[in-house]
């Protein structure tokens, strides 16, 4: 870690102190806020149809709500960012190196698209940036949202069904060389060009390739193996394209990371935070490990 990152760090102490400052304002102004809306609604109740001072009250009650609302949407997004900059931040530089980690940007809309490893969605929402290298390979890390949103029926019975496609992290990892095949490894529910001789394996995935002879120096016999097992201990899909001199890996496993903790003592104890951010990673971590023993790809 570098003698300048380290002196930017504040304490674990003044991280709880500003974290609760801003959530005590959060609370305040939503505890406040409702008052305002019933005042507000109450008053052009009584006022009816007709324009009158009690229009005027009640459309000054109404901004005040809004107003309130949304101090308290900021103070609470404060806390977080508080949170993501000063604890989830360090603990992924514990990880990977040359670390850039900024938590509202993403993975683009375009790059994910361009997999066609999910089809179908028209909602998308991502987070959580990080950039850097792991074991001295370029990675991208973001938390990734894609919806499905189709209106159904008409007239009065007309309603939006959301159907999520995908939910959880996705990664691109910088090959050593620019593969001579495309492999997709996507969902199972469409049958692909090729199966392999592992049939856990087959009934998982939906594998398209353009090269079949090449596609079997990348699935190896224990990479595929290891991906059954390690998706059913996390309770997770994971899916893959391996293109060009890259390969995405989807880890659908229905959350976003690095959020703030639930649990009551990881939100006051900041050390037993990072190792579950840690623990998050690792899933991640352990797929590119074994990744990497593939000369293959790398």
């Amino acid at each position: 870690m570098s003698e300048t990152i380290e002196k930017t760090r504040i304490s674990d102490e003044d991280i709880l102190k500003k974290i609760d400052g801003h959530s005590k304002k959060a609370k305040n102004y939503f505890l406040a806020s409702p008052i305002f809306i019933i005042g507000g609604i109450i008053s052009l109740n009584i006022t009816g149809k007709e324009f009158s001072i009690y229009s005027l009250v009640g459309i000054a009650l109404i901004l005040v709500f809004l107003f309130l609302f949304a101090k308290g949407i900021t103070s609470a997004s404060k806390a977080t960012e508080v949170f993501k900059s000063n604890v989830v931040k360090y603990a992924l530089e514990d990880i990977i190196d040359n670390c850039v980690y900024n938590s509202k940007e993403s993975i683009t809309e375009k790059r994910i698209k361009e997999t066609g490893l999910f089809s179908g969605w028209n909602n998308f929402h991502g987070n959580d940036y990080i950039s850097g290298t792991y074991k001295g390979h370029k990675i991208e890390i973001s938390d990734i949202f894609l919806e499905q949103e189709v209106e159904r029926g008409s007239g009065d019975n007309k309603k939006t069904v959301k159907t999520t496609i995908f939910k959880g992290q996705w990664m691109t990892c910088k090959l050593a060389k620019n593969l001579p095949a495309m492999i997709r490894l996507s969902e199972s529910s469409k049958k692909g060009n090729i199966e392999t001789e592992n049939i856990a394996f087959n009934n998982k995935y939906s594998i398209y390739t353009d090269n079949p002879h090449y596609m079997f120096y990348v699935l190896t016999p224990h990479f595929m193996e290891y991906i059954v097992s390690a998706d059913e201990v996390a309770e997770a899909r994971t899916f893959f394209c391996f293109e060009n001199d890259t390969v995405h890996i989807a880890i659908y496993n229905g959350h976003d990371a690095f959020e703030m903790p639930a649990r009551k003592d990881c939100k006051e104890n900041f050390s037993l935070a990072r190792e579950q951010i840690k623990a998050e990673m690792k899933y991640i971590t352990e797929i590119l490990d074994e990744l990497l023993k593939n000369e293959s790809l790398f």
